[in-house]
């Protein structure tokens, strides 16, 4: 029996408890369940805490979770150093995904979300600081994903986004080091937060589409220029 299909048999055991948390058996009861060595089924659970999908606790018991980012970003960095996928590819799958963010996002906007997001991009814009400001363009495309209310697309894209996040770092610093191109991908972003504030799904996602346009120029433009003054 091959391991993946070991890890679905032991979570496939978790029954719900009196406060509603997915509860897996103790040890003992588990192997027993399954027919197998205890060993064996502590081993399981060792790999299933160890990639988050399970919480154990002294004394309380194990219990079901949704994974961290950190799951996701770590299938991804791994694929990434084997040579599997390309960081053209990511960035490729995260721009698609993000559009359809936007559209999502438009329709679910609330007064505090354009705030937050106004907030975020006060920040990017005072560019003193360029690793806050880096963050602070994270935290924004972050927040547009927890708009969507959907755990899977939030787990996708926090994957991608830390992942890309450290392999395009460079590129990111080469782009806010220019005042020009600092303010024209910065205000591609103010297109955005119009959109959602005019809960207007077509013209957010346009606005997306064209904010990772100027982006690409952008950097391609400075990494030019940077390699050719070296």
């Amino acid at each position: 029996m091959d391991t993946f299909k070991r890890l679905k048999e032991v979570l496939a055991t978790a029954e719900t408890d009196d406060q509603g948390r997915m509860r897996l058996p103790p040890e003992r009861k588990l192997a027993e369940q399954l027919g197998v060595q205890r060993s064996m089924v502590r081993e399981q659970l060792a790999t299933l805490e160890n990639l988050g999908f399970i919480r154990r606790t002294r004394g309380s018991g194990t219990f079901l979770q949704m994974p961290q980012p950190a799951f996701v970003q770590i299938y991804f960095d791994i694929a990434l150093r084997l040579g599997y996928i390309s960081v053209d590819a990511l960035e490729g799958a995260r721009e698609m995904l993000e559009r359809e963010i936007a559209y999502s996002a438009a329709s679910k906007a609330t007064e505090a979300d354009i705030v937050k997001l106004e907030g975020l991009l006060a920040v990017m814009n005072d560019n003193s600081n360029v690793n806050e400001s880096l963050a602070a363009d994270y935290d924004f495309h972050r927040h547009l994903a927890y708009m969507t209310q959907n755990p899977v697309i939030i787990l996708i894209i926090q994957g991608l986004a830390s992942v890309l996040k450290e392999v395009v770092h460079r590129r990111r610093v080469l782009v806010r080091q220019s005042q020009s191109s600092m303010e024209k991908t910065n205000g591609s972003h103010v297109a955005v937060i119009e959109a959602l504030r005019k809960r207007d799904p077509e013209a957010a996602k346009q606005a997306m589409d064209t904010h990772f346009r100027v982006w690409d120029q952008e950097s391609k433009e400075r990494i030019n220029w940077f390699t050719s003054a070296e």
